[in-house]
């Protein structure tokens, strides 16, 4: 993973909660002068640093973590199946609109859970899937 990348990613997370540098950087309680390096791709953060940042950004750690390259992307989560379940259908749909819109408003470990069933779900069709 390039720094770069998560550089810009976390100043989009901060731009997206309108957060100055300061005061994202006190909310994480670390220098500002870090923050800054960080997001210009001069310094790679720690995990606990970007735990921190997630708590501050209201992103999951697990979300950070993969950006920065500490935790390995499952690729077997994205699977195209042939089955009519794309996601311009699955926008379509009204319970998933209500779902994203109101997914701002959930707590962190809400958002985990949710993340975890459905990483869940697809372990359980790959399974199926191999098994056939």
């Amino acid at each position: 993973m390039q720094v770069e990348h998560l550089g810009q990613v976390l100043r989009r997370l901060r731009s997206n909660k309108d957060l100055s540098l300061r005061h994202a950087s006190t909310n994480a309680n670390f220098s500002l002068t870090y923050l800054w390096q960080i997001e210009k791709g001069q310094r790679k953060p720690s995990a606990d640093i970007l735990k921190r940042l997630a708590l501050v950004y209201d992103v999951t750690v697990e979300y950070l973590l993969e950006i920065a390259g500490y935790l390995e992307t499952d690729e077997s989560i994205i699977v195209d199946t042939g089955e009519p379940s794309s996601l311009d259908e699955s926008l379509a749909n009204k319970d998933i609109q209500t779902i994203l819109r109101g997914w701002g408003e959930l707590s962190l470990a809400e958002k985990r859970q949710i993340a975890n069933m459905v990483r869940f779900f697809l372990s359980e069709r790959d399974k199926r899937r191999n098994e056939h």
